[in-house]
């Protein structure tokens, strides 16, 4: 992964080419700073309002089982963790509860597995993730403004927004 002049972030995939357009630039650096920083809601919650679709659901027992799959991951070490097995348990995860993630998500995310092959073979020892937050902050404060998200999370009949005041 790297970060050019310009403020985009560049994934190096040995293979596949995708490039995630400008409006979800900020949603995807969102979302991988709140992996790096371990905060499964907020990685539901931005899964969930930039999702293209989603059906109907129990929003608190999608967030909580993101949450528990994400725990399981928090702090390992790259020998130590199959991103495979990551990526899957979330796409399995979000088709459970039909939320829907651009495709240039997947694609990046595939890329990210690639990645991983790489870095393990280099250093197993190595805390991917961790490493990646100076690198996030860094692009979020170049990154466009994005997409303004789709819809809000809802909780006991109350908006986020709602919940805030």
């Amino acid at each position: 992964i790297l970060l050019t002049d310009d403020g985009r972030v560049v994934v190096i995939d040995l293979g596949m080419v995708a490039e995630i357009p400008g409006e979800l630039m900020r949603p995807w650096i969102q979302t991988f700073t709140a992996l790096s920083q371990q905060n499964g809601p907020e990685i539901a919650r931005l899964l969930y309002v930039h999702a293209p679709s989603v059906g109907q659901f129990d929003y608190a027992a999608y967030e909580a089982e993101c949450v528990a799959w994400f725990s399981r991951w928090a702090g390992k070490p790259l020998g130590e963790i199959e991103a495979s097995v990551v990526v899957t348990g979330v796409m399995n995860i979000l088709r459970k509860y039909r939320v829907r993630v651009d495709p240039s998500f997947t694609v990046v995310h595939v890329g990210l597995m690639v990645a991983e092959g790489l870095g393990k073979q280099l250093d197993p020892s190595m805390d991917i993730v961790k490493l990646a937050l100076p690198v996030l902050l860094q692009a979020i404060l170049k990154a466009p403004t994005g997409i303004t998200p789709k819809r809000e999370v809802v909780r006991q009949g109350l908006s986020e927004s709602a919940e805030k005041r």
